[in-house]
């Protein structure tokens, strides 16, 4: 008599001892409910072609999944609706790093599919980096993020202390290395990165 798969599918698997049956082996490759096509990715031109073809007998069960060519999209019934399969999303907060002259206050880092986003603040511990009349100021390693949180290529950003706004370039090794520097119209002691003010870095960017 047939056995279960051994993967829990519920599918039928004829025994030798079983009597040949062509008909019984076709309904169980490309039959209806817990056979072997339904269990497949299924392809369709568009979901309006699916809805066509999925009804009665055919109707979608829980977990099935098609490709519409149309769109070129995966997606997979949920008991409800049809439903783009969601990326998983990966969190740390680990792994950044101070350079010198520089402390780490906090780092967190977000990744969901090809999407990433960081968040990270350093505090300027070595005195001040004053920047010219036009904002400019000796490139200055501020720290590095964690390599799974790089971006692929590199990549400049914003950051700020509250009441200065900078520049940085973020490099495809994680360093973070600020470039530039306005202090909201201050000049002297004041223009520039000063020491013991918090330096917000948040960016995102899409990966390989």
């Amino acid at each position: 008599m047939p056995t279960p798969d051994p993967y829990g599918q519920g599918i039928q698997i004829a025994s030798l001892t079983d009597a040949p049956d062509a008909g019984t082996l076709a309904q169980a490759l490309a039959g209806l409910g817990s056979t072997l096509l339904p269990h497949t990715v299924l392809w369709f031109a568009s979901a309006a072609a699916r809805a066509a073809a999925l009804v009665d007998d055919t109707a979608p069960i829980t977990g099935m999944a098609t490709y519409l060519t149309d769109v070129h999209q995966l997606q997979v019934y949920d008991g409800t609706t049809w439903a783009v399969p969601t990326p998983p999303v990966t969190t740390s907060n680990d792994g950044a790093t101070a350079a010198a002259g520089f402390s780490l206050v906090s780092f967190s880092g977000r990744t969901s599919g090809h999407i990433t986003t960081v968040n990270a603040t350093w505090t300027r511990t070595a005195g001040n980096i004053l920047s010219d009349s036009n904002g400019n100021i000796p490139d200055t390693v501020m720290g590095s993020l964690p390599a799974a949180f790089s971006p692929p290529e590199t990549m400049y950003g914003h950051v700020g202390d509250g009441f200065g706004l900078g520049e940085v370039q973020i490099g495809t090794d994680g360093t973070v290395t600020a470039r530039a520097w306005s202090s909201n119209g201050a000049s002297g002691t004041n223009c520039g990165i000063i020491q013991d003010r918090n330096i917000r870095l948040t960016a995102t960017w899409v990966g390989a």
